[in-house]
């Protein structure tokens, strides 16, 4: 019996410095998703689910697959935001983002 292959991040959590007013561009690579639900989290608010925007802050796009962009980068973007996937046992990886004055 074959073991079906298991879904799996391919980034890695980590801490990003960005300027105010740049373009945010958050990694998530993943493999072996195809019947799972990607999603990003930022506390308990949904950003997206899949390929399907959540949030209705105009500046929040999915990027080359799953990857998450902000632009205009504003200080109150700065905190942590959650790459999930949707398995019984939720998979996920946290990005944490600082926002640096001009």
């Amino acid at each position: 019996m074959m073991t079906k292959n298991e879904p799996m991040f391919i980034s890695r959590s980590e801490t990003f410095k960005f300027i105010t007013g740049e373009t945010i561009v958050l990694p998530c690579e993943v493999a072996n998703t195809d019947t799972y639900v990607v999603a990003w989290k930022r506390g308990i608010a949904i950003l997206t689910a899949g390929s399907v925007k959540v949030t209705p802050d105009p500046r929040v796009r999915l990027v080359n697959g799953f990857n998450l962009q902000i632009r205009e980068a504003l200080p109150t973007d700065a905190g942590d935001y959650i790459c999930q996937i949707a398995t019984m046992d939720p998979r996920e990886i946290t990005h944490t983002v600082e926002i640096l004055g001009k």
